[in-house]
């Protein structure tokens, strides 16, 4: 049993300082092709600070962009005017899709809390023209952007891992 939990033991340590172990043969390897010098034989080694803290840095933002990856979207705006109406311009967030090189705007939303669907778009380049059932609007894509974190799916997310149903 204690062989068992000491190989288990070791495995995982091994997992742990993967990322040290890859960036080690690879610049021992690079040193043995270019400057024609032997690799070292340190089998039977124990693994230096550097490597530990280095590991963790790894190991914690790999989790961390794999955990939260999900939850953050980014918020597009375009310049909004209704059609024969340039007085009437309009900085908007928006949904943009974008497909084979199309630009789809899909939803414009107002700050009162409103928003349009477009049933579609024609664009060349960042500017074009979204229509819906009622109503033609002009669109510039901005290049203005933000990162949000998308609540709800997070909120769901620990809501499982409470156990909530």
């Amino acid at each position: 049993m204690i062989e068992y939990l000491a190989q288990t033991w070791a495995i995982i340590v091994l997992i742990f300082y993967l990322p040290y172990l890859l960036l080690y043969a690879i610049y021992h390897y690079l040193r043995s092709k270019i400057l024609n010098e032997k690799m070292p034989d340190n089998s039977n080694r124990d693994y230096p600070k550097s490597a530990l803290i280095g590991s963790v840095i790894f190991w914690i933002a790999l989790i961390t962009v794999l955990l939260y990856n999900d939850y953050t979207k980014i918020i597009n705006y375009v310049y909004a005017c209704p059609d024969g109406s340039s007085s009437k311009c309009y900085l908007l967030r928006a949904d943009i899709s974008k497909e084979d090189g199309n630009v789809f705007v899909e939803k414009i939303y107002f700050d009162n809390g409103g928003h349009i669907d477009f049933d579609y778009c024609d664009f060349s380049n960042s500017k074009g023209t979204c229509y819906t059932n009622d109503e033609n609007w002009e669109i510039e894509i901005s290049n203005q952007k933000d990162k949000a974190i998308n609540q709800a799916s997070l909120l769901y997310k620990a809501g499982k891992l409470l156990g909530a149903n």
